[in-house]
């Protein structure tokens, strides 16, 4: 995973000192429905690691004809694939994660749940910011895209800044998160032969 991330950031930092022009999108990512703190944390990894930015907007479902929030990211395509699946895959790994953790405990009931994800997320979290460090003793700093800044700025002129909370509700199961999310890997999808969609791994 540390080589795979060392590749991604060469390719970003080639890609921003030869092309003159990059090609942008920007896509909805996950269900609509209410924001909480473990998305939050997730959108602040996409955005510091995986070169997009982002922003929570309003969506609608018409399938379950629901409101809500919704993760909206820019970049280039590679960039917003790529997100897109670590997005998915931090949402479902923790779950898995968790059931090992009861069993493993012989704990049945699920109260401090978000509390091992939280501590997970963050270990993971500070797992990239380790390779951050090793890979600007290489020299290789992202100091992110000005041209990307600009294609998010223009389709969202105004923004509001907020701030998701979380409590721990028990000491351990958050330390056995954060360790966890320390040796976390994601792993590479697999695309189906002739497809371009990539299916996640679970």
């Amino acid at each position: 995973m540390a080589k795979a991330h060392e590749l991604l950031l060469r390719h970003n930092l080639s890609l921003l000192d030869t092309q003159a022009k990059w090609n942008y999108i920007h896509k909805q990512i996950g269900e609509i429905g209410r924001r909480d703190p473990t998305k939050s944390i997730i959108s602040a990894i996409l955005c510091k690691y995986f070169f997009v930015e982002a922003i929570w907007t309003f969506g609608y479902d018409q399938h379950r004809n629901r409101r809500g929030r919704v993760l909206e990211i820019y970049g280039t395509p590679e960039n917003v694939e790529m997100a897109e699946y670590v997005y998915h895959y931090l949402q479902n790994v923790p779950e898995l994660l968790w059931t090992e953790y009861q069993e493993k405990n012989k704990i049945k009931e699920n109260r401090h749940r978000r509390t091992f994800i939280y501590g997970l997320l963050e270990g993971f979290y500070h797992k990239l910011e380790g390779r951050v460090v090793e890979n600007a003793s290489q020299k290789l700093v992202w100091k992110g895209d000005p041209r990307l800044k600009e294609f998010y700025l223009q389709r969202n002129p105004r923004r509001t800044r907020t701030f998701s909370r979380y409590s721990k509700t028990c000491q351990d199961a958050y330390n056995s998160g954060v360790s966890q999310g320390k040796k976390l890997i994601i792993h590479k999808g697999v695309r189906e032969s002739g497809s371009r969609e990539v299916r996640y791994l679970n």
